[in-house]
């Protein structure tokens, strides 16, 4: 097993060590069977990397396989992490967020006025928005198929990390969106089908009010705050889909729309959009230069694809 795969597995095992002893102290409900499902799946695509790199002596497959596990327990554990801050969370900053928009010049009501006078774009935006969330495991699956496996350690590890980020700073600040700021008027909202809508921004309020509830994978909500991690996590894969030669630019483009659609359709201020690309370059910069760390620190002829292919 190569050193970033142990870097991963050790801070997914932190995650977990500490929602373990979150839920204990906190008394959280937690729906225990579909997150035990969850850690079965992530079991099976960890022995299947192994397999893949002990005994088919594939790198690529081996790759995949870890990344699709690692992204699918990762994503779980930071659901949860964020539901259980809802209940140590700092003060709320949608007001300071809405005026740095209005400092910067942009207007949130207008951008939603212009939205719903272009149904057209608005639709393209809504697909590419609720599409977002899918393209991570297209660019794994493309990733290994191109060989490109240390790629897929270092698209892990800056995911992680901006994650971690995400999560944090709402739980020292947290914000759920221009949307809850403005609110929509229903001539617009009547005329403008939203991933975020109203109801959504709601649910997130009472949340904020009454806490968690019962936490399960099939109800969990996307939290919006600041910074967007939408954002963080397309600009990550923008720049990791370059790996792929010509198959990059119908990655950009996509997540060119991604980023355009989140302040209209997640209903995030637009300086959450920025900080979100702000923490994207953060995290591939900490995950480059862990990668070359690694490399360097390798023993003479450890196989490191990963890191040599990054």
């Amino acid at each position: 097993m190569t050193s970033m795969r142990i870097l991963l597995l050790v801070i997914l095992g932190v995650l977990t060590a500490t929602e373990l002893i979150w839920q204990q102290i906190g008394h959280f409900r937690v729906d225990v069977r579909l997150y035990g499902v969850i850690m079965l799946l992530f079991l099976a695509f960890m022995s299947g990397a192994y397999f893949y790199d002990r005994v088919r002596k594939d790198p690529c497959v081996s790759s995949l396989l870890f990344g699709l596990g690692f992204v699918f327990a990762s994503a779980a554990s930071l659901n949860i992490i964020n539901y259980f801050g809802l209940t140590v969370a700092g003060p709320r900053i949608d007001d300071l967020l809405a005026a740095m928009d209005r400092t910067i010049g942009a207007d949130w009501p207008a951008l939603m006025r212009f939205a719903a006078r272009h149904p057209w774009l608005n639709t393209i935006l809504l697909i590419a928005y609720e599409l977002s969330v899918w393209q991570i495991t297209a660019l794994l699956v493309l990733l290994g198929w191109k060989d490109r496996s240390g790629t897929i350690e270092q698209l892990c590890l800056a995911l992680i990390v901006s994650g971690l980020i995400t999560v944090g700073i709402w739980i020292l600040y947290p914000s759920f969106g221009a949307i809850t700021v403005y609110g929509l008027p229903r001539t617009i909202a009547d005329r403008l089908p939203l991933s975020l809508n109203l109801e959504y921004a709601r649910a997130l309020l009472h949340l904020q009010t009454y806490g968690p509830g019962f936490i399960s994978p099939a109800t969990v909500k996307g939290l919006v705050g600041f910074p967007s991690f939408h954002t963080a996590q397309a600009v990550v894969a923008a720049w990791y889909a370059r790996r792929l030669g010509m198959l990059f630019y119908p990655f950009l483009l996509f997540n060119i729309l991604v980023v355009a659609s989140t302040p209209i359709q997640g209903g995030h201020h637009v300086v959450d959009v920025i900080g979100g690309v702000a923490v994207a370059a953060l995290a591939v910069w900490l995950a480059n230069s862990m990668a070359r760390r690694l490399m360097a620190a390798a023993p003479k002829g450890e196989a490191l694809p990963a890191l040599a292919a990054g």
